[in-house]
């Protein structure tokens, strides 16, 4: 079963079918056509949480949470850009810039942007494969002062953003 751990095997140790099922099968990378492949090949109640598959006709790998395959992301990152411009008066917006690690993004990734401050908010304004500008207004009746953006960037596939 997936999630049964590790188990260091020492020498002269008899292994069992359900060692070799357990640590080895379950919790390898199973490779598949496709999803109807995967299907008939582990056939009902054989899979359990924690498992993982590469679908080839997706270029994908996914795992399973207990009900359902589900894909991981293929490329992903975050980090924080600064909105130093001062106040930020009230019902307007600026833009800060976030900058991705080079090589990250094959195609313009899903961006998701947020502030700690209750009187924002951020949205993509423009995304490519190496940076995105972010949009942050201010959305309250009094002015801001100087703002972390903090962002996260997705993607689930080699050829495009969305899974």
């Amino acid at each position: 079963m997936a999630g049964s751990g590790r188990k260091v095997f020492t020498a002269n140790s008899v292994l069992s079918a359900a060692d070799v099922q357990n640590y080895l099968q379950d919790q390898a990378v199973m490779v598949f056509a496709g999803t109807a492949a995967r299907g008939s090949a582990l056939g009902a109640g054989t899979v359990s949480e924690g498992m993982i598959s590469y679908v080839t006709d997706r270029n994908q790998i996914q795992h399973y949470d207990g009900s359902n395959w589900l894909p991981l992301p293929y490329a992903i990152a975050v980090g924080t850009a600064s909105a130093t411009t001062g106040a930020i008066n009230s019902e307007t917006q600026i833009s800060v810039n976030a900058t991705f690690p080079a090589g990250r993004f094959t195609v313009a990734p899903v961006l998701t942007a947020w502030t700690t401050g209750g009187r924002y908010i951020c949205f993509p304004s423009t995304v490519a494969a190496g940076s995105a500008t972010i949009g942050v207004r201010n959305v309250s009746t009094g002015t801001g002062g100087d703002e972390t953006v903090y962002w996260m960037a997705v993607q689930m596939t080699a050829g495009t953003a969305v899974g």
